[in-house]
């Protein structure tokens, strides 16, 4: 690795004063899983780099009500093992814990933390498309103050988000899950379930009444950026699973009309045409899934 400055602050305020002294030259180490990587490879050189391991605070995991409804707090620093373990995300967001046991291996995530992740914006990465269906929000800090963003408006490209130079995510925010709700996540890899995703789908949805009235669908891995699909989320708003129609008409009709809202690339995960194929076949398992989990079945 080329040679570089390294700095060790130990609050928040100190951190961001760095990244507001050193600019674009600074770069945030939180786990080090990717950028220890590109480093070492030549591929990426910061002429400083701010560890952020040593602040206190930022490895929180709790949950708070806004507004009479409850959600997670997550700090940016915990880790993808604490994710996977959680009793509180068990109860609250179980479908959470359940993708973090197939992350990468048990070395990576003992250090790999959820802000890292969300902001290296790796197309190829599990948890923006499920937190992007989850409904999940960051909170993003700097000098001048903080703001709070939905990961619909955090991503722009490969590897690039919407962040200054000068922030950084302190928190994430995940509402809880309540009675109605179905969530899926479904993902083809590969070889094992732990490599990352050649295509995935997040799906969130609720019944009230017997029908859907508010419904996230989200693939990943087929673009810069996860994808809302909001053609295919407005298709099956209001429907009702009881429908003769339901589920192969329903089912068959959202897969073509997600596949058409991407443009996935080829690469060496696949060709343009076998992700579009891919896709739909997991939004289908998705979203029978969801509606099975919100109907209680």
């Amino acid at each position: 690795m080329k040679p570089f400055e390294y700095h060790s602050p130990e609050s928040v305020e100190e951190a961001l004063d760095l990244l507001g002294r050193y600019g674009e030259d600074a770069k945030l180490y939180a786990g080090g899983t990717s950028l220890l990587f590109l480093m070492k490879e030549g591929l990426f050189s910061p002429e400083q780099v701010v560890n952020l391991k040593r602040i206190p605070g930022l490895d929180t995991l709790d949950v708070e009500s806004v507004n009479g409804e409850e959600r997670v707090r997550i700090g940016a620093m915990t880790t993808h093992r604490t994710l996977e373990l959680s009793d509180l995300l068990k109860e609250k967001i179980p479908i959470i814990p359940h993708i973090e046991s197939d992350l990468a291996n048990v070395r990576v995530r003992n250090v790999g933390t959820l802000g890292g992740s969300l902001a290296f914006a790796e197309p190829q990465s599990d948890p923006p498309s499920l937190l992007m269906a989850l409904g999940a929000e960051v909170r993003v800090a700097s000098l001048a103050g903080e703001r709070t963003l939905g990961l619909d408006s955090l991503y722009v490209g490969y590897y690039e988000t919407v962040l200054e130079p000068d922030e950084m995510i302190t928190h994430v925010f995940i509402p809880c899950l309540p009675e109605g709700v179905g969530c899926s996540y479904q993902k083809f890899c590969q070889r094992t379930a732990s490599d990352k995703p050649t295509v995935c789908a997040a799906v969130r949805l609720r019944l009230a009444n017997g029908a859907v009235d508010d419904v996230r669908v989200v693939l990943g891995a087929v673009g810069p950026t996860p994808i809302r699909a909001q053609e295919t989320e407005a298709l099956i708003r209001g429907f009702r699973p009881e429908d003769a129609a339901f589920p192969a008409g329903l089912l068959e009709e959202a897969a073509r009309t997600a596949a058409g809202e991407i443009d996935p690339q080829s690469d060496i995960y696949g060709s343009d045409w076998y992700k579009r194929d891919v896709a739909k076949v997991l939004l289908k398992r998705g979203l029978a899934e969801a509606l099975s989990r919100a109907a209680g079945a």
